[in-house]
């Protein structure tokens, strides 16, 4: 019975154990998935950026574009009808 006692004291000692590395397996699951998530948001703007960056530099090209058609009609008044675009 003593024997028996025993086994069983062994048995909730390790199940604590267990538990408390459980517990601290949880506690850096959450960790690491919270830095991920953090990773993939700071991730998220870089591509926003760059890509607003893109249609802003693609928008400038544009009018600069336009800017030297308008130019190259005042000095060329008889080729206006030429569409650069």
């Amino acid at each position: 019975l003593e024997h028996l006692r025993k086994k069983i004291e062994i048995s909730t000692e390790r199940i604590r154990f267990a538990k408390v590395k459980e517990e601290q397996a949880k506690k850096a699951w959450e960790i690491a998935s919270q830095i991920v998530k953090e990773e993939e948001d700071a991730k998220q703007k870089l591509c926003d950026d760059m890509n607003r960056l893109v249609q802003e530099s693609a928008a400038s090209q544009f009018s600069r574009l336009e800017e030297l058609k308008k130019r190259l009609e005042s000095l060329n008044p008889s080729r206006a009808s030429v569409d650069v675009s």
